[in-house]
Protein backbone atom coordinates (compact mmCIF):
# COMPACT_ATOMS: atom_id res chain seq x y z
CA UNK A 1 0.00 0.00 0.00
CA UNK A 2 2.71 2.23 1.04
CA UNK A 3 4.31 1.92 -2.37
CA UNK A 4 1.59 2.23 -4.02
CA UNK A 5 1.17 5.38 -2.26
CA UNK A 6 4.26 6.46 -3.24
CA UNK A 7 3.80 5.94 -7.31
CA UNK A 8 0.19 7.67 -6.71
CA UNK A 9 2.30 10.56 -5.37
CA UNK A 10 5.24 10.31 -8.03
CA UNK A 11 2.09 10.63 -11.05
CA UNK A 12 0.32 13.83 -9.12
CA UNK A 13 4.01 15.43 -8.86
CA UNK A 14 5.06 14.33 -12.51
CA UNK A 15 1.58 15.92 -13.86
CA UNK A 16 1.75 18.95 -11.78
CA UNK A 17 5.33 19.32 -13.10
CA UNK A 18 4.60 18.96 -16.57
CA UNK A 19 1.17 20.97 -16.68
CA UNK A 20 3.54 24.14 -15.59
CA UNK A 21 6.56 23.20 -18.17
CA UNK A 22 3.20 23.22 -20.46
CA UNK A 23 2.23 26.59 -19.05
CA UNK A 24 5.27 28.33 -19.55
CA UNK A 25 6.07 27.23 -23.18
CA UNK A 26 2.55 28.63 -23.91
CA UNK A 27 2.96 31.96 -22.07
CA UNK A 28 6.20 32.39 -23.63
CA UNK A 29 4.20 33.85 -27.14
CA UNK A 30 2.64 36.44 -24.84
CA UNK A 31 5.83 37.33 -23.17
CA UNK A 32 7.60 37.39 -26.50
CA UNK A 33 5.09 39.59 -27.91
CA UNK A 34 5.36 41.72 -25.11
CA UNK A 35 9.01 42.24 -25.53
CA UNK A 36 8.69 43.30 -29.11
CA UNK A 37 6.72 45.59 -28.25
CA UNK A 38 8.61 46.98 -24.85
CA UNK A 39 11.71 47.13 -27.23
CA UNK A 40 10.15 48.87 -30.21
CA UNK A 41 8.00 51.75 -28.04
CA UNK A 42 11.03 51.97 -26.00
CA UNK A 43 13.40 53.22 -28.98
CA UNK A 44 10.91 54.45 -31.39
CA UNK A 45 9.22 56.97 -29.24
CA UNK A 46 12.45 59.01 -28.56
CA UNK A 47 12.17 59.95 -32.70
CA UNK A 48 8.28 60.83 -32.23
CA UNK A 49 9.75 63.06 -29.16
CA UNK A 50 12.61 64.85 -30.82
CA UNK A 51 10.51 65.35 -34.20
CA UNK A 52 7.55 65.56 -33.17
CA UNK A 53 4.61 62.62 -33.72
CA UNK A 54 2.84 64.69 -36.59
CA UNK A 55 5.70 66.03 -38.39
CA UNK A 56 7.26 62.73 -38.23
CA UNK A 57 4.29 61.03 -39.92
CA UNK A 58 3.45 64.15 -41.87
CA UNK A 59 6.72 65.63 -42.54
CA UNK A 60 7.65 65.23 -47.05
CA UNK A 61 11.57 65.42 -46.23
CA UNK A 62 13.68 62.52 -45.32
CA UNK A 63 17.10 63.78 -44.97
CA UNK A 64 19.00 61.82 -41.84
CA UNK A 65 22.89 62.82 -43.36
CA UNK A 66 21.91 66.29 -43.34
CA UNK A 67 23.78 68.16 -39.80
CA UNK A 68 20.28 69.12 -39.08
CA UNK A 69 18.50 65.47 -39.85
CA UNK A 70 14.86 65.97 -41.17
CA UNK A 71 12.41 62.89 -40.57
CA UNK A 72 9.22 62.98 -42.45
CA UNK A 73 7.69 59.90 -43.36
CA UNK A 74 4.74 60.82 -45.62
CA UNK A 75 6.42 59.98 -48.54
CA UNK A 76 7.11 56.49 -47.24
CA UNK A 77 3.57 55.90 -46.22
CA UNK A 78 2.22 57.36 -49.40
CA UNK A 79 4.66 54.53 -51.60
CA UNK A 80 3.33 51.77 -49.11
CA UNK A 81 -0.54 52.95 -49.71
CA UNK A 82 -0.56 53.29 -53.60
CA UNK A 83 2.10 50.30 -53.66
CA UNK A 84 -0.44 48.29 -52.08
CA UNK A 85 -3.60 49.74 -53.04
CA UNK A 86 -2.59 49.02 -56.90
CA UNK A 87 -1.24 45.12 -55.98
CA UNK A 88 -4.85 44.66 -54.24
CA UNK A 89 -6.56 45.67 -57.11
CA UNK A 90 -4.88 43.57 -59.62
CA UNK A 91 -4.21 41.14 -57.25
CA UNK A 92 -7.92 40.48 -55.52
CA UNK A 93 -9.24 40.74 -59.27
CA UNK A 94 -7.53 37.71 -60.67
CA UNK A 95 -7.50 35.96 -57.76
CA UNK A 96 -11.17 35.76 -56.73
CA UNK A 97 -11.92 35.34 -60.14
CA UNK A 98 -8.94 32.48 -60.09
CA UNK A 99 -11.22 30.90 -57.09
CA UNK A 100 -14.40 30.95 -58.59
CA UNK A 101 -13.05 29.46 -61.56
CA UNK A 102 -11.39 26.56 -59.52
CA UNK A 103 -15.40 26.62 -57.59
CA UNK A 104 -17.30 25.45 -60.28
CA UNK A 105 -15.76 26.37 -63.77
CA UNK A 106 -12.54 24.04 -63.59
CA UNK A 107 -12.33 20.44 -64.59
CA UNK A 108 -12.74 18.50 -61.14
CA UNK A 109 -9.52 16.69 -62.27
CA UNK A 110 -7.53 19.58 -62.89
CA UNK A 111 -8.68 21.67 -59.67
CA UNK A 112 -6.23 19.52 -57.35
CA UNK A 113 -3.56 19.94 -59.10
CA UNK A 114 -3.88 23.65 -59.59
CA UNK A 115 -4.44 24.16 -55.56
CA UNK A 116 -1.58 22.15 -54.98
CA UNK A 117 0.66 24.37 -57.42
CA UNK A 118 -0.85 27.68 -55.64
CA UNK A 119 0.27 25.98 -52.24
CA UNK A 120 3.27 25.36 -53.78
CA UNK A 121 3.79 28.85 -54.63
CA UNK A 122 2.78 30.52 -51.37
CA UNK A 123 6.03 29.00 -49.88
CA UNK A 124 8.64 30.61 -52.74
CA UNK A 125 11.13 32.92 -51.15
CA UNK A 126 10.19 36.90 -51.17
CA UNK A 127 13.29 37.71 -52.78
CA UNK A 128 12.51 35.26 -55.34
CA UNK A 129 9.95 36.94 -57.00
CA UNK A 130 11.86 39.97 -56.31
CA UNK A 131 14.52 38.66 -58.52
CA UNK A 132 11.85 38.13 -61.32
CA UNK A 133 10.72 41.48 -61.01
CA UNK A 134 14.03 42.90 -60.96
CA UNK A 135 15.65 41.17 -64.12
CA UNK A 136 12.50 40.80 -66.08
CA UNK A 137 9.64 43.13 -65.16
CA UNK A 138 12.16 46.34 -64.12
CA UNK A 139 13.54 46.07 -68.19
CA UNK A 140 10.27 45.89 -69.31
CA UNK A 141 8.49 48.42 -67.69
CA UNK A 142 11.62 50.47 -68.68
CA UNK A 143 11.18 50.00 -72.34
CA UNK A 144 7.62 51.53 -72.13
CA UNK A 145 8.27 54.33 -69.28
CA UNK A 146 8.21 58.05 -70.60
CA UNK A 147 11.00 58.39 -68.15
CA UNK A 148 12.74 54.95 -69.24
CA UNK A 149 12.53 54.22 -65.73
CA UNK A 150 11.22 50.30 -65.22
CA UNK A 151 11.70 50.74 -61.35
CA UNK A 152 8.54 52.20 -59.04
CA UNK A 153 5.11 51.60 -58.30
CA UNK A 154 3.63 49.68 -60.38
CA UNK A 155 7.02 47.27 -60.68
CA UNK A 156 6.34 47.18 -57.08
CA UNK A 157 2.53 46.44 -57.60
CA UNK A 158 2.97 43.68 -59.97
CA UNK A 159 5.40 41.56 -58.06
CA UNK A 160 3.05 42.24 -55.05
CA UNK A 161 -0.05 41.35 -56.74
CA UNK A 162 1.41 38.14 -57.66
CA UNK A 163 2.93 37.06 -54.32
CA UNK A 164 -0.49 37.83 -52.80
CA UNK A 165 -2.59 35.59 -55.30
CA UNK A 166 -1.84 32.27 -53.21
CA UNK A 167 -3.33 33.97 -49.73
CA UNK A 168 -6.47 35.13 -52.03
CA UNK A 169 -6.67 32.00 -54.10
CA UNK A 170 -6.46 29.73 -51.34
CA UNK A 171 -8.99 31.75 -48.54
CA UNK A 172 -11.78 32.63 -51.21
CA UNK A 173 -11.81 29.47 -51.90
CA UNK A 174 -11.99 27.43 -48.82
CA UNK A 175 -14.57 29.95 -48.23
CA UNK A 176 -16.67 29.49 -51.43
CA UNK A 177 -16.50 25.80 -50.51
CA UNK A 178 -17.83 26.44 -47.10
CA UNK A 179 -20.96 27.57 -48.20
CA UNK A 180 -24.00 25.46 -47.98
CA UNK A 181 -24.64 22.78 -50.90
CA UNK A 182 -28.26 23.77 -50.49
CA UNK A 183 -27.83 27.73 -51.39
CA UNK A 184 -26.38 26.34 -54.76
CA UNK A 185 -28.48 23.31 -55.11
CA UNK A 186 -31.84 25.62 -53.97
CA UNK A 187 -31.09 28.60 -56.65
CA UNK A 188 -30.53 25.73 -59.20
CA UNK A 189 -33.99 24.39 -58.70
CA UNK A 190 -35.69 27.58 -58.81
CA UNK A 191 -34.40 27.87 -62.06
CA UNK A 192 -30.86 30.10 -61.79
CA UNK A 193 -28.32 29.17 -64.57
CA UNK A 194 -24.82 27.93 -63.15
CA UNK A 195 -23.50 31.57 -63.73
CA UNK A 196 -26.09 33.11 -61.89
CA UNK A 197 -26.38 30.80 -58.94
CA UNK A 198 -22.32 30.90 -58.60
CA UNK A 199 -22.08 35.00 -59.09
CA UNK A 200 -25.44 35.73 -57.41
CA UNK A 201 -25.74 33.23 -54.44
CA UNK A 202 -22.97 31.57 -53.62
CA UNK A 203 -20.17 34.70 -53.86
CA UNK A 204 -22.51 37.24 -51.57
CA UNK A 205 -23.05 33.99 -49.15
CA UNK A 206 -18.91 33.94 -48.62
CA UNK A 207 -18.08 37.32 -48.86
CA UNK A 208 -16.96 37.41 -44.99
CA UNK A 209 -14.29 34.74 -46.03
CA UNK A 210 -13.52 36.33 -49.16
CA UNK A 211 -13.07 40.04 -46.98
CA UNK A 212 -10.96 38.20 -44.93
CA UNK A 213 -8.69 37.21 -47.95
CA UNK A 214 -8.33 40.60 -49.13
CA UNK A 215 -7.78 41.72 -45.66
CA UNK A 216 -5.03 39.00 -45.09
CA UNK A 217 -3.54 40.00 -48.62
CA UNK A 218 -3.14 43.79 -47.77
CA UNK A 219 -1.53 42.58 -44.55
CA UNK A 220 1.22 40.23 -46.29
CA UNK A 221 1.50 43.22 -49.04
CA UNK A 222 2.18 46.07 -46.86
CA UNK A 223 4.63 44.33 -44.56
CA UNK A 224 6.65 42.98 -47.53
CA UNK A 225 9.97 44.31 -47.99
CA UNK A 226 13.00 41.71 -49.51
CA UNK A 227 10.93 42.05 -53.30
CA UNK A 228 9.77 45.97 -52.72
CA UNK A 229 13.25 46.60 -51.71
CA UNK A 230 14.87 45.13 -54.97
CA UNK A 231 12.21 46.97 -57.47
CA UNK A 232 11.15 50.04 -55.97
CA UNK A 233 13.75 51.95 -56.67
CA UNK A 234 14.62 53.03 -52.87
CA UNK A 235 14.08 57.16 -53.98
CA UNK A 236 12.28 58.82 -50.21
CA UNK A 237 10.08 61.20 -52.62
CA UNK A 238 6.48 61.95 -52.84
CA UNK A 239 5.29 59.71 -55.57
CA UNK A 240 3.98 61.44 -58.28
CA UNK A 241 3.55 59.01 -61.48
CA UNK A 242 3.66 54.82 -61.34
CA UNK A 243 7.12 54.53 -62.85
CA UNK A 244 8.92 57.33 -60.54
CA UNK A 245 11.45 55.27 -58.26
CA UNK A 246 9.89 55.54 -54.72
CA UNK A 247 10.48 54.46 -50.87
CA UNK A 248 7.98 52.97 -48.98
CA UNK A 249 7.69 51.67 -44.85
CA UNK A 250 9.61 48.62 -44.98
CA UNK A 251 12.22 49.11 -48.00
CA UNK A 252 13.73 52.39 -46.29
CA UNK A 253 14.26 50.07 -43.08
CA UNK A 254 16.07 47.44 -45.10
CA UNK A 255 17.75 49.60 -47.43
CA UNK A 256 18.95 52.35 -44.16
CA UNK A 257 19.37 49.97 -41.04
CA UNK A 258 22.52 48.83 -41.42
CA UNK A 259 24.23 51.70 -42.88
CA UNK A 260 22.55 54.75 -40.30
CA UNK A 261 24.44 57.47 -39.82
CA UNK A 262 23.99 58.41 -36.21
CA UNK A 263 21.51 57.02 -33.44
CA UNK A 264 18.59 59.26 -34.13
CA UNK A 265 18.87 58.20 -38.16
CA UNK A 266 18.39 54.45 -35.84
CA UNK A 267 15.79 55.35 -33.99
CA UNK A 268 13.57 56.97 -36.51
CA UNK A 269 13.70 54.14 -38.60
CA UNK A 270 12.50 51.79 -35.54
CA UNK A 271 9.81 54.17 -35.40
CA UNK A 272 9.15 53.64 -39.00
CA UNK A 273 8.65 50.11 -37.71
CA UNK A 274 6.29 51.30 -34.61
CA UNK A 275 3.86 52.71 -37.20
CA UNK A 276 4.34 49.63 -39.06
CA UNK A 277 3.48 47.29 -36.74
CA UNK A 278 0.51 49.20 -35.21
CA UNK A 279 -0.83 49.19 -38.61
CA UNK A 280 -0.38 45.30 -39.37
CA UNK A 281 -2.09 44.94 -36.23
CA UNK A 282 -5.25 46.72 -36.37
CA UNK A 283 -5.37 44.50 -39.76
CA UNK A 284 -5.12 41.44 -37.64
CA UNK A 285 -8.34 42.74 -35.29
CA UNK A 286 -9.92 43.51 -38.69
CA UNK A 287 -9.46 40.05 -39.69
CA UNK A 288 -10.21 38.81 -36.44
CA UNK A 289 -13.74 40.54 -36.36
CA UNK A 290 -14.50 39.12 -40.02
CA UNK A 291 -13.77 35.80 -39.07
CA UNK A 292 -16.18 35.90 -35.68
CA UNK A 293 -18.72 37.69 -38.17
CA UNK A 294 -18.24 34.80 -40.15
CA UNK A 295 -19.34 32.53 -37.62
CA UNK A 296 -22.40 34.64 -36.43
CA UNK A 297 -23.93 35.17 -39.28
CA UNK A 298 -23.65 31.99 -41.39
CA UNK A 299 -27.84 31.52 -41.05
CA UNK A 300 -28.57 35.33 -41.48
CA UNK A 301 -26.77 35.20 -44.73
CA UNK A 302 -28.69 31.89 -45.80
CA UNK A 303 -32.17 33.64 -44.97
CA UNK A 304 -31.19 36.44 -47.17
CA UNK A 305 -30.22 34.42 -50.07
CA UNK A 306 -32.63 32.24 -49.74
CA UNK A 307 -35.27 35.20 -50.02
CA UNK A 308 -33.80 36.00 -53.49
CA UNK A 309 -33.75 32.98 -55.15
CA UNK A 310 -37.00 33.81 -57.14
CA UNK A 311 -35.00 37.38 -58.52
CA UNK A 312 -31.73 35.52 -58.97
CA UNK A 313 -33.88 33.14 -61.95
CA UNK A 314 -36.28 35.95 -63.20
CA UNK A 315 -33.96 39.55 -63.60
CA UNK A 316 -30.53 38.99 -63.73
CA UNK A 317 -29.07 39.54 -66.90
CA UNK A 318 -28.07 36.25 -68.38
CA UNK A 319 -25.64 38.63 -70.95
CA UNK A 320 -23.30 39.86 -68.19
CA UNK A 321 -22.73 36.11 -65.81
CA UNK A 322 -21.57 34.73 -68.93
CA UNK A 323 -19.00 37.53 -69.33
CA UNK A 324 -17.94 36.80 -65.78
CA UNK A 325 -17.70 33.74 -66.14
CA UNK A 326 -14.96 33.87 -69.27
CA UNK A 327 -13.36 36.80 -66.89
CA UNK A 328 -12.50 34.01 -64.23
CA UNK A 329 -10.99 31.56 -67.00
CA UNK A 330 -8.86 34.52 -68.29
CA UNK A 331 -7.90 35.31 -64.48
CA UNK A 332 -7.37 31.60 -63.96
CA UNK A 333 -5.06 31.68 -66.86
CA UNK A 334 -3.08 34.98 -65.97
CA UNK A 335 -3.00 33.28 -62.49
CA UNK A 336 -1.27 30.50 -63.80
CA UNK A 337 0.88 31.74 -66.51
CA UNK A 338 2.31 34.67 -63.73
CA UNK A 339 3.03 32.10 -60.80
CA UNK A 340 4.33 29.14 -63.28
CA UNK A 341 5.99 31.87 -65.05
CA UNK A 342 8.21 32.86 -62.47
CA UNK A 343 9.58 29.54 -61.45
CA UNK A 344 10.15 28.90 -65.25
CA UNK A 345 12.29 32.01 -65.68
CA UNK A 346 13.81 31.11 -62.75
CA UNK A 347 15.26 28.03 -63.64
CA UNK A 348 15.95 28.76 -67.03
CA UNK A 349 17.93 31.88 -65.91
CA UNK A 350 20.13 29.95 -63.04
CA UNK A 351 20.78 26.50 -64.17
CA UNK A 352 23.19 27.72 -66.70
CA UNK A 353 25.00 29.41 -64.30
CA UNK A 354 25.46 26.45 -62.12
CA UNK A 355 28.43 24.48 -62.42
CA UNK A 356 30.97 22.62 -59.89
CA UNK A 357 32.96 25.04 -58.56
CA UNK A 358 29.70 27.52 -57.71
CA UNK A 359 28.24 24.11 -55.78
CA UNK A 360 31.48 23.10 -53.97
CA UNK A 361 34.40 25.74 -54.82
CA UNK A 362 35.81 27.90 -52.97
CA UNK A 363 34.19 32.08 -52.35
CA UNK A 364 35.55 34.77 -53.65
CA UNK A 365 34.17 38.28 -54.30
CA UNK A 366 34.62 37.86 -58.23
CA UNK A 367 33.05 34.09 -58.29
CA UNK A 368 30.83 33.30 -55.37
CA UNK A 369 29.79 30.12 -54.67
CA UNK A 370 27.53 28.17 -52.31
CA UNK A 371 29.43 27.05 -49.40
CA UNK A 372 29.27 30.24 -47.07
CA UNK A 373 25.45 30.67 -47.76
CA UNK A 374 24.55 27.25 -47.53
CA UNK A 375 26.56 26.59 -44.10
CA UNK A 376 25.18 29.75 -42.70
CA UNK A 377 21.76 28.53 -43.53
CA UNK A 378 21.85 25.32 -41.78
CA UNK A 379 23.35 27.25 -39.00
CA UNK A 380 20.08 28.97 -38.86
CA UNK A 381 18.25 25.79 -39.42
CA UNK A 382 19.69 24.17 -36.43
CA UNK A 383 19.30 27.04 -33.98
CA UNK A 384 15.66 27.93 -35.09
CA UNK A 385 14.36 24.65 -34.65
CA UNK A 386 15.95 23.54 -31.48
CA UNK A 387 14.65 25.94 -30.00
CA UNK A 388 11.05 26.71 -31.93
CA UNK A 389 10.03 22.87 -32.27
CA UNK A 390 9.96 22.16 -28.17
CA UNK A 391 7.93 25.53 -26.80
CA UNK A 392 5.50 24.99 -30.01
CA UNK A 393 4.42 21.78 -29.55
CA UNK A 394 4.33 22.14 -25.81
CA UNK A 395 2.61 25.12 -26.08
CA UNK A 396 0.16 23.43 -28.35
CA UNK A 397 -0.44 20.60 -25.72
CA UNK A 398 -1.25 23.22 -23.45
CA UNK A 399 -4.17 24.89 -25.47
CA UNK A 400 -5.63 21.46 -26.70
CA UNK A 401 -5.31 19.08 -23.84
CA UNK A 402 -4.79 21.12 -20.68
CA UNK A 403 -6.32 24.72 -21.25
CA UNK A 404 -9.03 23.79 -24.05
CA UNK A 405 -11.97 25.70 -22.10
CA UNK A 406 -10.13 28.60 -19.74
CA UNK A 407 -10.12 31.97 -20.53
CA UNK A 408 -6.47 32.02 -20.28
CA UNK A 409 -6.49 30.29 -24.47
CA UNK A 410 -7.65 33.42 -25.37
CA UNK A 411 -5.19 35.71 -24.89
CA UNK A 412 -2.35 33.34 -25.76
CA UNK A 413 -4.06 32.51 -28.83
CA UNK A 414 -4.53 36.47 -29.54
CA UNK A 415 -0.66 36.76 -29.06
CA UNK A 416 -0.10 33.49 -31.33
CA UNK A 417 -2.46 35.36 -34.22
CA UNK A 418 -0.82 39.26 -33.19
CA UNK A 419 2.56 37.13 -33.71
CA UNK A 420 1.51 35.49 -36.95
CA UNK A 421 0.93 38.99 -38.30
CA UNK A 422 3.43 41.03 -37.56
CA UNK A 423 5.65 41.89 -40.74
CA UNK A 424 9.69 39.74 -40.78
CA UNK A 425 10.99 43.75 -41.25
CA UNK A 426 10.26 44.35 -37.30
CA UNK A 427 11.17 41.34 -36.20
CA UNK A 428 14.35 42.14 -37.69
CA UNK A 429 14.21 45.40 -35.82
CA UNK A 430 13.41 43.48 -32.71
CA UNK A 431 16.46 41.17 -33.19
CA UNK A 432 18.73 44.17 -34.01
CA UNK A 433 17.66 46.08 -30.99
CA UNK A 434 17.70 42.92 -28.23
CA UNK A 435 20.52 40.97 -29.26
CA UNK A 436 23.24 43.11 -31.39
CA UNK A 437 22.30 45.76 -29.16
CA UNK A 438 20.98 45.05 -25.74
CA UNK A 439 22.82 41.67 -25.51
CA UNK A 440 25.76 42.79 -27.20
CA UNK A 441 25.99 39.65 -29.55
CA UNK A 442 26.85 41.44 -32.53
CA UNK A 443 25.72 40.65 -35.74
CA UNK A 444 25.44 36.63 -35.28
CA UNK A 445 23.89 33.55 -36.41
CA UNK A 446 22.31 32.79 -32.30
CA UNK A 447 20.76 36.44 -32.52
CA UNK A 448 19.08 35.86 -36.08
CA UNK A 449 17.96 32.01 -35.47
CA UNK A 450 16.37 33.23 -32.19
CA UNK A 451 14.92 36.13 -33.77
CA UNK A 452 13.63 33.49 -36.71
CA UNK A 453 12.25 30.74 -33.91
CA UNK A 454 10.03 33.64 -32.59
CA UNK A 455 8.80 34.23 -35.85
CA UNK A 456 7.74 30.51 -36.92
CA UNK A 457 6.77 29.72 -33.53
CA UNK A 458 3.01 31.02 -34.87
CA UNK A 459 3.25 28.40 -37.35
CA UNK A 460 4.36 25.37 -34.81
CA UNK A 461 1.80 26.11 -32.31
CA UNK A 462 -1.16 26.22 -34.77
CA UNK A 463 -0.41 23.81 -36.91
CA UNK A 464 0.67 21.51 -34.12
CA UNK A 465 -2.58 22.23 -31.92
CA UNK A 466 -4.66 21.58 -34.74
CA UNK A 467 -3.37 18.28 -35.56
CA UNK A 468 -3.55 17.35 -31.59
CA UNK A 469 -7.20 18.12 -32.13
CA UNK A 470 -7.63 15.67 -34.79
CA UNK A 471 -7.21 12.92 -32.60
CA UNK A 472 -10.48 11.51 -31.94
CA UNK A 473 -11.74 11.77 -28.56
CA UNK A 474 -12.10 8.37 -27.85
CA UNK A 475 -8.35 7.60 -27.84
CA UNK A 476 -7.90 9.52 -24.74
CA UNK A 477 -11.12 8.26 -23.00
CA UNK A 478 -9.76 4.93 -23.89
CA UNK A 479 -6.44 5.72 -22.47
CA UNK A 480 -7.85 7.43 -19.51
CA UNK A 481 -10.44 4.18 -18.92
CA UNK A 482 -7.29 1.96 -18.93
CA UNK A 483 -5.83 4.26 -16.58
CA UNK A 484 -3.22 6.26 -17.78
CA UNK A 485 -2.54 9.59 -16.77
CA UNK A 486 -2.76 12.38 -19.01
CA UNK A 487 0.72 12.87 -19.18
CA UNK A 488 1.11 9.13 -20.30
CA UNK A 489 -2.11 9.61 -22.61
CA UNK A 490 -0.62 12.82 -24.37
CA UNK A 491 3.11 11.54 -24.68
CA UNK A 492 2.09 7.23 -25.86
CA UNK A 493 -1.19 7.84 -27.18
CA UNK A 494 -1.88 11.14 -28.54
CA UNK A 495 1.11 12.68 -29.81
CA UNK A 496 2.17 9.56 -31.91
CA UNK A 497 -1.38 9.83 -33.54
CA UNK A 498 -0.39 13.68 -34.65
CA UNK A 499 3.08 12.78 -35.19
CA UNK A 500 2.67 13.36 -38.99
CA UNK A 501 0.66 16.41 -38.60
CA UNK A 502 3.58 17.92 -36.28
CA UNK A 503 6.33 16.56 -38.50
CA UNK A 504 4.73 18.32 -41.31
CA UNK A 505 4.58 21.84 -39.96
CA UNK A 506 8.61 21.14 -38.44
CA UNK A 507 8.81 21.02 -42.41
CA UNK A 508 6.94 24.17 -43.37
CA UNK A 509 8.88 25.87 -40.56
CA UNK A 510 12.33 24.82 -42.10
CA UNK A 511 11.05 26.31 -45.99
CA UNK A 512 10.19 29.62 -44.00
CA UNK A 513 13.30 29.72 -42.21
CA UNK A 514 15.56 29.13 -45.69
CA UNK A 515 12.81 31.73 -47.12
CA UNK A 516 13.71 34.32 -44.51
CA UNK A 517 15.66 36.99 -45.59
CA UNK A 518 14.35 40.87 -44.23
CA UNK A 519 14.65 39.83 -40.09
CA UNK A 520 18.26 38.29 -41.69
CA UNK A 521 19.53 41.52 -42.98
CA UNK A 522 19.03 43.18 -39.40
CA UNK A 523 20.67 40.56 -37.17
CA UNK A 524 23.49 38.41 -38.97
CA UNK A 525 25.16 40.99 -40.90
CA UNK A 526 24.86 39.78 -44.25
CA UNK A 527 28.35 38.75 -44.24
CA UNK A 528 29.39 36.88 -47.75
CA UNK A 529 32.68 36.32 -47.59
CA UNK A 530 32.88 34.86 -44.34
CA UNK A 531 32.51 31.11 -42.98
CA UNK A 532 30.64 30.75 -40.14
CA UNK A 533 32.74 29.17 -37.25
CA UNK A 534 30.14 29.35 -34.75
CA UNK A 535 26.91 30.78 -33.93
CA UNK A 536 28.91 34.18 -32.82
CA UNK A 537 29.96 34.46 -35.71
CA UNK A 538 28.46 36.90 -38.51
CA UNK A 539 27.03 35.50 -41.73
CA UNK A 540 24.91 35.22 -44.54
CA UNK A 541 22.27 33.08 -46.02
CA UNK A 542 20.90 31.43 -49.57
CA UNK A 543 18.00 33.86 -49.49
CA UNK A 544 20.41 36.77 -48.48
CA UNK A 545 22.58 36.17 -51.16
CA UNK A 546 20.29 36.11 -53.74
CA UNK A 547 19.26 39.58 -52.59
CA UNK A 548 22.86 40.79 -52.21
CA UNK A 549 24.14 39.43 -55.87
CA UNK A 550 21.00 40.38 -57.21
CA UNK A 551 21.09 44.32 -56.04
CA UNK A 552 24.48 44.44 -56.69
CA UNK A 553 24.77 43.55 -60.69
CA UNK A 554 25.50 39.83 -60.04
CA UNK A 555 22.26 38.07 -61.48
CA UNK A 556 23.26 35.19 -63.04
CA UNK A 557 24.77 34.08 -59.92
CA UNK A 558 21.63 35.64 -57.85
CA UNK A 559 19.61 33.34 -60.35
CA UNK A 560 21.66 30.19 -60.02
CA UNK A 561 21.42 31.02 -55.89
CA UNK A 562 17.95 31.08 -56.35
CA UNK A 563 17.52 28.09 -58.04
CA UNK A 564 18.74 26.28 -55.37
CA UNK A 565 17.01 28.07 -52.85
CA UNK A 566 13.48 27.40 -54.90
CA UNK A 567 14.88 24.02 -55.40
CA UNK A 568 15.42 22.86 -51.64
CA UNK A 569 11.67 24.47 -50.45
CA UNK A 570 9.70 24.11 -52.90
CA UNK A 571 11.03 20.30 -52.33
CA UNK A 572 10.59 20.80 -48.49
CA UNK A 573 6.88 22.07 -48.87
CA UNK A 574 6.38 18.64 -51.23
CA UNK A 575 7.83 16.62 -48.19
CA UNK A 576 5.01 18.05 -45.66
CA UNK A 577 2.03 17.36 -48.56
CA UNK A 578 3.02 13.81 -49.01
CA UNK A 579 3.23 13.17 -45.19
CA UNK A 580 -0.19 14.82 -44.88
CA UNK A 581 -1.76 12.80 -46.85
CA UNK A 582 0.02 9.33 -45.14
CA UNK A 583 -1.33 10.40 -42.57
CA UNK A 584 -4.83 11.00 -44.29
CA UNK A 585 -4.46 7.35 -45.80
CA UNK A 586 -3.34 5.79 -42.29
CA UNK A 587 -6.65 7.45 -40.67
CA UNK A 588 -8.73 6.15 -43.37
CA UNK A 589 -7.10 2.35 -42.91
Amino acid sequence: MQIQNKKLNYIKIREIIMKCIFCVAALFSFFALLAICIFLFAKGFPSFAQTGFFKFIFGKVWNPVSQTPTFGILPMILGSIYVTALATIIGVTIGLFTSIFLFKFCPKKLVPYVRQLVNLLAGIPSVIYGLFGLTLIVPLLASISPTAQGEGILAASIILSIMILPTIVSISLNALYAVPTNIYEGALALGSTKEQTVFKAVVPAAKNGIFAAIVLAIGRAIGETMAVTMVVGNNPNIPKGIFQPINTLTSVIAGEALEHTSESHMNALIAIGVVLFVFTLLLNITFMILKNRKKNTKSKIFKIISSRFEQFSLGYNKGFNKFKKGLSYVCAILAILALGGIICYILISGIPHIDKNFLFGKYSSKEPTLSHALIGTLYLIGISIAIAAPIGIASAIFLSEYAAKTKIVKYIRLAVETLAAIPSIVYGLFGYLIFVVFLGFGFSLLGGGITLAIMILPMIIRTTEESLLSVPISYREGSFALGASKVRTTFKVILPCAAGGIVSSLILSIGRVVSESAVLILTIGMVSNLMPSSMMSAGTSMALDVFYLGSHGNPQKAAAMGVILLILVVGLNLLATFIGKLLKKGESI
